[in-house]
């Protein structure tokens, strides 16, 4: 049986591995965090995009933590 990829991505509740719940997962699955500070759910949605395309085909599942409603990604 393949190891399933747990793939998480959120803003900065996500992005420590530490005291978060992605740490509790790390215990016990392949975690691949792309999770960013201060991220909206635009850029979540981004970067869980591309580290699923990343791990195509393989056993993956993906876990977003959404960032309010109202947060906005500006380049600058």
């Amino acid at each position: 049986m393949n190891m399933i990829n747990v793939i998480t991505s959120g803003c900065s509740f996500t992005y420590n591995s530490e005291m978060t719940w992605v740490g509790q997962l790390e215990e016990l699955w392949n975690v691949h965090n792309v999770a960013s500070c201060a991220a909206g759910n635009d850029l979540i949605s981004r970067f869980a995009i591309n580290k699923l395309q990343e791990l195509k085909g393989q056993n993956n599942l993906l876990v977003c933590q959404w960032s309010g409603i109202h947060r906005k990604s500006f380049l600058s």
